[in-house]
């Protein structure tokens, strides 16, 4: 029997079969990466982030906690990311009336907290049919026809 030695042969490297071969990776490789976005876009807008939780801070005594999570219009199981705090917001102050301020805070991955800042009266406004009660910043809170003597009172203002 013949005894069988192997031999490497040097390997020609043809540069037209190596361009080719280069320009498919970098295909592929572009497709993998608009799929993985598409994929984490998809999962984040839809399963991921969602609110499991709200708390809500800060001194608003008239109101209880249920009550201004009702009128931002937010619930739980709402996404994080879809969600249009600004208006929330402004929906939550036209609704409560001793609310001066709210602030709406995401904390990831799934708690949303609510900031809330009480209105002090400032200024009895007297008009033809009685006197406001104003807010520091311009808030009515009340209509009466006594005014509070502790708060400034401001008159000719039609």
């Amino acid at each position: 029997m013949r005894d069988v030695e192997k031999t490497t042969l040097p390997h020609e490297t043809n540069s037209r079969r190596t361009r080719r071969r280069r320009r498919g990776r970098t295909l592929y490789i572009l497709m993998i990466v608009v799929l993985a976005l598409a994929a984490i876009t998809t999962l984040s807008l839809t399963v991921l982030f969602n609110i499991q939780t709200i708390r809500v801070t800060g001194n608003a005594e008239n109101y209880r906690a249920e009550d201004i999570v009702l009128a931002t219009g937010i619930e739980v199981g709402d996404n994080m990311l879809r969600l249009n705090t600004e208006e929330a917001r402004q929906r939550a102050l036209d609704s409560l009336i001793y609310v001066e301020n709210i602030e709406i805070d995401r904390q990831f991955p799934s708690t949303l907290e609510i900031r809330v800042e009480k209105c002090t009266p400032a200024y009895n406004v007297s008009y033809e049919f009685g006197t406001l009660v104003v807010s520091e910043h311009g808030k009515i809170l009340e209509d009466t026809m006594s005014p509070d003597e502790s708060l400034v009172l401001i008159t000719g203002y039609d």
